[in-house]
């Protein structure tokens, strides 16, 4: 009889732990932490995005060229370089440092130099810090931008023309010593985060997080499979309200940046206006996959009772 009533109290024990089984908080735990993470990789996913969206051109169509060409470089080469300009024979036109600052503000060609840039960003994360600009990098910018060019001189180039605009530039920059380490040698900074958070290789490895994290959550709840899309839509919702909640508030006092922030305020208000539009962007996907989610939940409970 008492062993009777210990396999009954044996029986009965297994079916309380088969009930309430012990991975079941650790679950908890690591689903609150894949949310967390998910919010962070997202968020910064979207300020990489607002990066790569804006670009070095956006910098350049906002920045007074000529003033700090005048600062930085003396006037006898800034005139050096204004006349080895000037006596390019394919042109009859005499331009000044400021034609050659509204030149280089064309979306166009402030575009073309961010491709450039990205070049550079590109070389320094893969660790090629002798990589330079080149001749090569110029004609065939030249060739991508040659309506602009040939407004700006008055004349239709030729491929003449081309390689001789970038042989005289090549004279004027010497393009050997604009190399990522001399560069830093002789401006005396380091390039390693913007270098970073310009290089498209940066961006691809964080939206590749995203989605780890994001398939992670789907997987711990994939036995309802409903429900695992409602908590992927969650971070997405959250994040893209942080996002765009915070533009919102940048938009309405950019004075929290201090005095800076209102002095440069036309740098910043562009990014503003994208962190809001991909903040709304990502809360309408997140909300979209909640709200479907919880259909499909909700009908499976009803056929299921």
């Amino acid at each position: 009889m008492s062993g009777f009533r210990n396999n009954q109290q044996y029986r009965t024990l297994k079916r309380i732990n088969k009930q309430t089984p012990e991975e079941e908080p650790p679950n908890n735990i690591i689903s609150v932490l894949l949310h967390i993470f998910s919010v962070i990789t997202i968020l910064f996913f979207i300020f990489l995005l607002i990066i790569r969206t804006l670009g070095v051109g956006h910098v350049i169509r906002n920045t007074d060229i000529t003033g700090i060409l005048e600062g930085i470089v003396d006037e006898e080469n800034t005139h050096y370089i204004i006349n080895q300009i000037n006596n390019l024979d394919f042109h009859d036109i005499q331009f000044e440092l400021s034609d050659i600052e509204e030149f280089l503000q064309l979306d166009a060609v402030s575009n073309e130099i961010g491709n450039i840039v990205d070049g550079y960003a590109t070389a320094f994360i893969l660790g090629d810090h002798e990589h330079h600009i080149t001749t090569d990098d110029i004609v065939n910018m030249a060739k991508n931008l040659e309506p602009e060019f040939s407004d700006f001189f008055n004349h239709q180039l030729t491929d003449s023309d081309i390689e001789h605009l970038a042989q005289t530039l090549d004279d004027i920059m010497d393009f050997n010593s604009m190399s990522i380490d001399i560069l830093m040698e002789d401006f005396d900074v380091d390039l390693s985060i913007p270098m970073t958070l310009l290089s498209p290789v940066l961006i691809w490895f964080i939206g590749f997080l995203c989605l780890m994290f994001l398939g992670l959550i789907f997987i711990i709840n994939k036995e309802i499979p409903a429900k695992a899309s409602l908590c992927v839509g969650i971070p997405l919702t959250v994040s893209g309200l942080l996002a765009f909640v915070s533009g919102l508030f940048l938009e309405a006092n950019p004075g929290v940046l201090g005095e800076a922030g209102l002095r440069f305020y036309r740098y910043i208000e562009a990014p503003v206006k994208l962190l809001e539009s991909y903040g709304f962007a990502f809360t309408a996907v997140g909300i979209v996959i909640m709200i479907v989610s919880y259909m499909f939940l909700k009908a499976s409970k009803s056929s299921g009772a």
